[in-house]
């Protein structure tokens, strides 16, 4: 009985330890791809254009962890210095957190939230995060390619929208501001991911500190009715 309990309890380090690799991983490529943004742009834009002549239908996920890889190989020992720290920030961070589950374990059982409540509260989140490091990337292009987008925003505006609803000053500058965002998306692909992806990472910490806050919310709502 003592040899499985160990077994079990080695089995669940392993997995923490597997896990906080993953994370130091992804959070020292970004890190990387942050540092050297125009070594990475200029790399991504070269998978792109190899997947899109090789495999058209490729996975973008891939594209873009060929090109993180590359940047890392090109970049070994910051690389290595940096995925040292993220990995003892991820182990600390995964051993609170096994703390805390095997406290929170050892109380009385609280009532359970209902799980679709709890899914529904945190793609909510989530989904909020992604609009935010999307809206920062977009401003971020706005302020790297002026010209462009001075350009392309007086060509949105000149336009006049089918819906007459639509017609009013105020609509109009906010649709031809909206259209010119998403247009330097997609003039600026390479720029525009590699910025995401570090504003994704920025705002990772608050929204795993923020993690409860939805379902606190929900928690009282069940306990009021």
């Amino acid at each position: 009985m003592r040899r499985r309990r160990g077994s079990f309890v080695c089995a669940r380090c392993r997995q923490r330890r597997d896990q906080a690799r993953h994370l130091a991983e992804g959070r020292a490529r970004t890190w990387l791809a942050t540092l050297h943004r125009e070594a990475y742009a200029s790399l991504y834009a070269d998978h792109v254009a190899r997947a899109r002549a090789q495999d058209p239908a490729g996975s973008a996920t891939a594209v873009r962890n060929r090109a993180l890889g590359e940047l890392q190989r090109r970049y070994r020992d910051q690389y290595r210095q940096r995925y040292a720290a993220e990995l003892a920030r991820a182990v600390a961070q995964l051993d609170q957190q096994a703390a805390q589950e095997q406290q929170a374990s050892a109380r009385p059982a609280e009532p359970r939230v209902p799980y679709w409540l709890e899914r529904d509260a945190l793609a909510q989140q989530q989904a909020h995060a992604n609009a935010t490091a999307r809206l920062r990337a977009l401003l971020w292009l706005t302020e790297r390619h002026p010209d462009t987008t001075n350009e392309v925003y007086r060509a949105q505006a000149a336009r006049l929208p089918l819906n007459p609803a639509d017609r009013t000053p105020e609509r109009r500058r906010a649709l031809a501001w909206a259209a010119t965002l998403a247009r330097l998306a997609r003039l600026h692909p390479s720029d525009f991911e590699a910025r995401y992806r570090a504003e994704l990472a920025r705002t990772a910490e608050g929204q795993r500190q923020g993690a409860g806050q939805a379902l606190a919310l929900v928690e009282g709502d069940v306990a009021i009715t």
